[in-house]
Order: structure tokens, then sequence, then C-alpha cells
């Protein structure tokens, strides 16, 4: 069998509720070649059962079944039966845009050079209600300066190449939250990032995204993932004042500030 051109990996557990949504948007992407990889880490709702009901109609569709691991031990799982070149993220609770996949592909066609490209987003409320449209710098320079300070790139958006990553060890097993921080950063040794300027994923803040549930612990990881990379092309010459950013998250974390924003806006 041909292998697909991109993998889109999804990680869920006990996403029920929000699962058809986010599968959805992405089996009726434009793009036609790719496959849907979903581990399902140990769900206990009906996560099971709407997976088996989707594979039976659609033949793109990848269902590994485990035991519950968290996160980052459910992407490395999914990583080893990814077959795309290129693998796109996605998190059961947001959406992509139908043209998400073809804007990232033709992008990483034209651009070997760039081994991770994100796109901007739309943030969603608790009643998944557009409130804000959010874009990230577009240029290498630029994103590694930003990233100095703080992960500037939405794990929902990403595509990235699947050597490039192979390459680094997937996600640190060592890393149960801000994993995507941390491979970003290893990721950057390797090539070029980029972001499109364009909003093609929904991204929901409501109370129960993990940024909201574990936001300190975020904040906690993020500075642990500084550390892994100080000698690295991102952070190497960054001030001490700047490689210690991250703990101004402590007081309000970047989840908890977007997740009031979502809550109380006008």
């Amino acid at each position: 069998m041909t292998a697909p051109e991109v993998s889109v990996l999804m990680a869920v557990y006990n996403g029920a509720a929000d699962l058809a949504r986010s599968m959805d948007s992405i089996l009726n992407q434009t793009f036609e070649n790719f496959e849907l990889v979903v581990v399902n880490d140990g769900s206990t709702d009906d996560t099971a059962a709407i997976l088996d009901n989707y594979r039976k109609t659609d033949e793109r569709l990848v269902v590994v079944q485990q035991e519950n691991t968290g996160l980052t031990g459910a992407l490395n799982a999914g990583l080893e039966h990814c077959r795309g070149a290129l693998i796109a993220r996605q998190d059961v609770d947001d959406v992509s845009h139908p043209e998400r996949l073809q804007q990232q592909v033709s992008f990483m066609a034209s651009h070997p050079e760039v081994v991770l490209l994100g796109t901007g987003v739309r943030l969603l409320d608790g009643k998944r209600r557009p409130y804000k449209t959010v874009t990230r710098p577009s240029d290498d320079v630029e994103i590694a300066r930003h990233m100095r300070k703080r992960n500037i790139f939405f794990h929902s958006s990403t595509m990235f190449r699947k050597q490039a990553v192979l390459d680094v060890g997937g996600y640190d097993p060592t890393f149960q939250q801000a994993q995507d921080y941390e491979l970003w950063l290893a990721l950057m040794e390797s090539g070029s990032a980029a972001n499109l300027d364009q909003a093609l994923v929904d991204l929901y803040q409501g109370p129960n995204r993990i940024s909201r549930q574990k936001a300190r612990a975020q904040v906690g990881a993020a500075l642990n993932a500084k550390k892994k990379h100080r000698t690295g092309r991102v952070l190497r010459k960054a001030p001490l004042h700047i490689f210690y950013w991250q703990l101004r998250g402590y007081i309000l974390p970047p989840g908890t500030w977007n997740a009031l924003v979502a809550r109380f806006r006008r």
C-alpha cells in the first residue's frame, strides 16, 4: 500500500464529547492524500466505540488502542504508526479548517529547509464561540527570538517532518507537560521554523483544556525544556532574565489567562 503524504496525529483520553467534531474536520479536508492516526490512550468513555464506527466507513483512519500513558506516551506511540513524511498534529477538542492541510503541505513542499510549520488560530470560548484570532511571526529569526521567552506555536496547528522528529528521538518521555515546546527547541537545531499567517485551526479555550488544568506544571516543564536546550541555537545567547522569563507564568500562566478571557469576554 502506498504511504500517504501526510499523517495527522491525534491522541485522545475520554474525549468522546469532542471526538467526532475534531475527526470530521480532518476527514473533510480539501487535501486528500493523508491518514488520520488516533491513539486511544486508555479511555473509559465512548471513545473506543466512536472510533470503531468511523473505522468501518473510512479506511484513512488508523486506530491505536493502548493503556493510559499520558499525552507524551500516546503521541510517541502514534508516531510509530505514522507513515507520512509529514505529520500534522491536532488535539481532540480543536478543529481544523478545510484548507489547513493543503496550505501547509504546499508550504512545506516549497520550503525544504523548514522542519516545523505552524498556523494562526481562532480562539474559542467555553461555548465554542470565536472571540479572538491570533497569528505568530512567520520568519525563522523572529520565531527563534520569541521562542527564547516561550512556546509560540499552537500544538494543534503544527506540521513537521517525520524524519526530523525521529532524528531527535520524538517527544521526550520525561516531559509530561510542555512536551511540544521541548520538541520544537530540538527540531530548530536541525532546520528552520515558520508560521502561516492565516488562522487555520479553531483552538478551544474552555475550562477542561490541559493548559488550563495544569497551567503551572506547564510553566515548570517549559523552564526545564529551556534548561535542556540552553546551549542550542535558540537559547545559546539568551540573557539570563529572558531565560527565566517563564517564571512570570507562575503568577498568571498563559493558559489561565486565555481561559479567563474566554469566560469573561464581552
